[in-house]
């Protein structure tokens, strides 16, 4: 229910319906304790995703290695067209990265 649609609230709804007796508490306490650990378990895995993502561009921009700026260069034509070596690069990465 938290996307804010209408259409996600209407199974919660639907178990709140009176049909010959009062809903059973026990089954919609189950699940809606089921949909919230589900949806804290993904946001869980997601943060985790990010994390990682994070530590490791962080590790990679902080000591990257000739093949980073190998790609670089091969997917930059101003930087081919000056035919920039990594080892040029690598030179000048720590004041390039410090200054922007």
């Amino acid at each position: 229910m938290s996307s804010g649609d209408a259409r996600d609230m209407v199974p919660f709804f639907q178990m709140l319906r009176f049909d010959n007796g009062m809903p059973n508490i026990k089954d919609l306490a189950r699940k809606l304790a089921e949909s919230y650990i589900k949806r804290v378990r993904n946001d869980g895995r997601v943060s985790l995703r990010v994390d990682e993502i994070t530590t490791t561009v962080k590790k990679i921009w902080q000591s990257p290695d000739e093949k980073f700026f190998e790609s670089i260069i091969a997917n930059s034509p101003e930087l081919s067209k000056l035919r920039v070596t990594p080892k040029e690069i690598i030179e000048v990465w720590d004041k390039v990265t410090k200054s922007s």
